[in-house]
């Protein structure tokens, strides 16, 4: 708590934004607890449903998670039973509800007619069949709780426990358990795609196409390499989210939800676990109900791990390069003081440390010859170092006005923070003609976010939610670049530059059933938003000692864009469900920093004129239709659609001709993606199975980029724009200080990380005995090739990664309240490429082995 308070409470002496939007919800939440917890609100008749779950031989089932709906909102709330088997939902509003509940290794329950009375406690008690279930599958990304095979969305929602069968840690594993999903490391950040559309540049101006919440608060694309712990559900939902997400989810969005906290009895689970490469692991959560209205959870997570690699220089430090040590921490409370008024406060700590970039040159690359011949061995000249620390906060309220309409308000923020000296080149020695380099990099990015939504009941032929949103963020960069050998410690670049961006909308969203069976939706958002950006590059001692080249890294930009969707939805039967619908997407524009030279004042400016860097946004219309079935009596269900998107403006990293600007952002033109996706789960007599089939083809319709070969740009320090028209063969100066340079045609090339196939598969098998539960799976992943530029060039770089092709297997036993589960990762030992950075590469972890131990309570 020292941490997140110093880091949240604080900022250089003052209340940040953040601080001061949840105290604005708090104040919002004790008036309206004042308003409603009056001597005649106290009153307000409620009721509880409790039981004991147990198996087919009386024996007590702890770890089984019980949903209970109400059946006219469809508002849901989930536990999970004790030790002795035995769940409460309390604080229940007298209606009908649907009880359902589920365990690994047996069939799915429900009841759909439990009766709740005020003042009673409806008792219903449940023997679950042996064998597996099919379970109701929640999604909540559009801000009610549906079941995902009546949801109008092309989504995947994995629980905790399938996150972990799945042997998905982290973010970046996500990728095989999704279709049509990539996360390629960019060092920083990570760059999710989905259907080939995401963040494309590790430029900080650039905003990810893929919108990624954590507890329902917008989290930025940095140090999003931290695990995932104590996680509910991970909800991806792919295409654009125009009316719910809005801005930066043109490909989709992720919505990471953290377990909450429950009035049903002092619980929770300690884990622990070792593996191959020294790892050692433990986590826990504990929760804890203070009374029938206040509860609290708690959750920590350690995790410690030698490199994957062996070193000849640059590995002595702990951890050595690509090493792990990482803490993270969440409290969560949760207040109740009537069915009417909930709140949920959630504060979430994470430090890791990496040992920096374990990076090696790519093929074809300047420093390729130095290269260690062995995959598995890298060599640095640099100390290489990664810090990195986060702080989360979420505070969300809701509150049923009147006629089931409920009013929520969503506050939160994020304080991210990293530390890094990297080895630019990824090796050790001199190539002739190239100095090595290293660059300390210090980033930090805060934001903050605040979200009012007005809910309708969902038991009327017209339902609605209202909605209105704002999002501030604030990035500085500051990064020192050397050439080695570092003596003397005098870089060569200096970059301080600080972008502030913000987003403001309001939105609508509707459903009208006109009959039972046939529904329309509409929904419309309107946003706001803008970039700011100060700074200045310095290029050191160019013109003679001390004598420095210093450009401005001013720029402005705002737009607004309407977006939305629009469908029909079709509930066939109880079996089948149909839906289409159109939507648009948009990721905002932005402004590449001026490049005004500053200084020397001999030096022309031709970078002046900040129209000459206005990035536009880019936008995305999709037209989708799906099918979702339910067979063989509930053990065999299936999600399936097909999609087309038009793509325009897309954002990537290439010189801005109109001031000569290497390496900024600009607009691409357009480009057509179009594809088939398809998911089924299958459970029967102790056989689970799950599978997923992405399938993409992708066209640039126009756009051109800049041959960056180093004999066609300029080779002084200051930028050069375009000669407009031509005044001489490609690769030559023009007169005023302009250059005239080559264009790549790409019309017809593919975009960058958008694989034509990715499939996924899993299977398992529980055997139950006296003695306990055995269940062997194996997890099979296969993603395709993917150009990470859409220059596709496979020389002298080879811009083309490869299969990534991963089969897992575990063994899980289980008795009562403890579980040991044996695993291999990668049990091929496949080595694939996982993203690029500069003309270096990353590499996905080998084949990993490990054990871990488990017990509930």
């Amino acid at each position: 708590m020292v941490f997140l308070s110093r880091h949240w409470a604080l900022s250089h002496g003052q209340i940040t934004p953040s601080m001061r939007s949840c105290a604005m919800s708090l104040v919002i939440l004790v008036v309206a607890a004042g308003a409603y917890v009056s001597p005649a609100a106290a009153q307000t008749p409620v009721g509880a449903i409790t039981g004991t779950v147990v198996d087919p031989v009386g024996g007590v089932l702890p770890g089984a998670a019980v949903t209970v709906t109400a059946t006219g909102t469809n508002d849901a709330r989930t536990t999970f039973t004790d030790g002795a088997g035995v769940y409460v939902v309390a604080n229940l509003t007298a209606g009908t509800y649907r009880v359902e509940v589920q365990l690994q290794g047996f069939n799915r329950f429900a009841r759909i007619d439990a009766q709740v009375q005020a003042d009673t406690v409806t008792r219903v008690d449940v023997t679950l069949a042996l064998g597996d279930f099919a379970a109701t599958v929640a999604v909540t990304a559009e801000r009610r709780t549906t079941d995902v095979q009546k949801t109008p969305v092309p989504v995947t929602v994995l629980n905790g426990r399938e996150l972990e069968e799945k042997g998905v840690e982290r973010m970046a594993d996500l990728e095989f358990a999704t279709p049509l999903m990539t996360v390629d490391n960019a060092a920083l950040t990570q760059n999710v795609t989905i259907r080939g559309i995401g963040l494309k540049s590790g430029s900080p101006r650039a905003s990810s196409g893929v919108a990624v919440y954590r507890d329902g608060v917008l989290v930025p694309p940095i140090l999003n390499q931290t695990s995932f712990f104590d996680i509910g559900s991970v909800e991806t939902l792919r295409g654009p989210q125009g009316t719910f997400a809005g801005s930066y989810s043109t490909g989709g969005a992720i919505y990471i939800n953290s377990r909450d906290p429950d009035f049903n009895g002092v619980s929770g689970y300690v884990d622990t676990g070792a593996k191959t490469y020294n790892g050692y692991g433990a986590s826990g959560a504990v929760n804890v109900p203070f009374s029938e209205t206040l509860a609290m959870r708690i959750a920590l997570d350690g995790r410690t791990r030698d490199s994957y690699y062996d070193f000849i220089n640059g590995g002595n430090g702990s951890p050595a390069p690509g090493g792990l040590q990482e803490l993270g921490g969440r409290v969560g409370l949760l207040w109740q003081p009537s069915s009417d008024l909930r709140a949920l406060f959630k504060v979430e700590g994470v430090r890791r440390e990496a040992g920096g970039r374990d990076h090696r040159p790519r093929p074809g690359g300047i420093y390729a010859p130095l290269a260690p011949h062995d995959w598995r061995t890298l060599d640095f000249d640099t100390a290489q170092s990664t810090f990195e620390r986060t702080a989360r906060i979420a505070l969300r309220l809701d509150y049923q006005v009147t006629n089931g309409v409920t009013l929520r308000s969503v506050t939160g923020g994020n304080d991210n923070h990293a530390d890094n000296v990297d080895d630019i080149d990824g090796s050790a020695g001199v190539v002739p003609g190239a100095a090595g380099s290293e660059q300390h990099q210090l980033v930090s990015e805060r934001t903050w976010s605040q979200e009012l939504d007005l809910i309708s009941s969902n038991d009327r032929p017209f339902s609605w939610v209202l909605g209105a949103y704002i999002f501030r963020t604030r990035i500085d960069v500051d990064i020192d670049q050397f050439t080695s050998p570092t003596a003397g410690r005098t870089p060569t670049v200096g970059i301080d530059i600080q972008n502030r961006k913000g987003n403001q909308a309001v939105f609508g969203h509707g459903r009208y059933n006109f009959t039972p069976a046939l529904q329309a939706e509409l929904g419309v958002r309107w946003s706001h938003s803008f970039t700011e950006d100060t700074g200045a590059i310095d290029v050191l001692n160019v013109f003679g000692p001390g004598v420095n080249l210093v450009l401005a890294n001013d720029g402005n930009h705002s737009d607004g864009v309407v977006t939305g969707k629009a469908g029909l939805n079709w509930t066939v039967n109880d079996r089948n469900y149909l839906f289409a619908f159109a939507a648009k997407g948009f990721t905002p524009g932005t402004a590449n920093g001026s490049g005004a030279i500053l200084s020397p004042a001999f030096v022309a400016n031709p970078g002046a004129n900040p129209e000459l860097n206005q990035v536009e946004p880019e936008t995305v219309i999709s037209y989708e239709t799906g099918w979702r079935s339910t067979l063989a009596n509930g053990a065999l269900r299936t999600q399936m659609g097909i999609f087309l998107s038009d793509y325009s403006n897309f954002q990537i990293t290439n010189r801005n001709l109109n001031t000569g600007q290497p390496g900024a952002l600009v607009n691409a033109d357009s480009a057509t993606l179009y594809g088939f996706e398809a998911q089924a789960q299958l459970a029967a007599a102790g056989f689970q199975a799950d599978v997923s089939v992405g399938a993409m083809k992708s066209r640039i319709d126009n756009a051109s980029v800049v041959d960056e070969s180093p004999a066609l740009v300029p080779s002084g320090p200051a930028p050069m724009p375009q000669c407009v028209p031509a005044t001489g063969p490609a690769g030559s100066a023009g007169p005023a200080g302009c250059w005239n340079y080559a264009l790549v045609d790409v019309v017809g090339n593919t975009m960058s990380f958008a694989p034509n196939w990715t499939f996924t598969a899993g299977v398992q098998h529980s055997f139950r005995h006296r003695w306990g539960l055995l269940t062997p799976r194996l997890n099979y992943s296969f993603v395709g090739e993917q150009w990470t530029s859409i220059q596709q060039i496979t020389a002298p770089i080879n811009n083309l990664l490869g299969v990534r092709s991963i089969l897992n297997g575990s063994l899980t036993y289980e008795q009562g309240t403890w579980r040991v589960r044996g695993f291999v990762d990668n049990l091929t030992n496949q080595r694939y490429v996982t993203g690029t950075f500069f003309e270096n590469e990353f590499y996905g972890a080998p084949r990993t082995a490990g054990v871990e131990l488990s017990r509930r309570f």
